[in-house]
């Protein structure tokens, strides 16, 4: 349409009376929620609609989760603070449709990346599927919370004085 109206001026449209603005999830139809205004996507629109037909719901599709950043999957029990971030998720199921022989029809879908379902790993994260081990203390690490051995270094810089035992 830019070529047909290539050259022209711009017109606008009068508004229609009598309608009413509603903000709805762009997925669901429903009011839009936080988390739905939170998707990463922009999936929240404005529309004009006759008073009386507008939703009363609130979207359910769009929900917060715990994210592992590392694993790339909801957070499991084993993901450290430091790699959990709050995303939003679509919790649905896709239906898929299936060919004449039984087998689904292989068709890429774009937001396939952004269903809960598709992003909660059966053995859990990938990265921290295993409980995190206490790490070994450093004894060369003078910052290290390890007691120092008998005699040994206390870390206030006297190494001598605490070899021998004095002060």
């Amino acid at each position: 349409m830019s070529q047909v109206h290539e050259g022209l001026e711009y017109k606008s449209f009068p508004k229609a009376s009598g309608l009413t603005s509603v903000t709805v999830c762009m997925d669901s139809g429903l009011l839009a929620t936080d988390a739905c205004r939170a998707d990463a996507r922009g999936r929240v629109q404005t529309v004009e609609v006759i008073p009386g037909t507008e939703p009363t719901e609130s979207c359910t599709r769009h929900v917060f989760v715990n994210y592992c950043t590392e694993g790339q999957c909801v957070a499991g029990e084993n993901c450290p603070e430091s790699s959990i971030e709050s995303r939003v998720l679509l919790d649905y199921d896709r239906e898929v449709f299936l060919q004449a022989d039984g087998t689904p029809f292989d068709i890429p879908v774009g937001d396939s990346a952004y269903l809960l379902k598709n992003n909660e790993p059966e053995e859990g994260c990938p990265v921290h599927q295993h409980p995190q081990q206490p790490e070994e203390p450093d004894p060369a690490d003078p910052d290290d919370p390890a007691p120092p051995e008998e005699g040994g270094d206390t870390g206030d810089g006297d190494w001598f004085g605490n070899l021998w035992g004095g002060d």
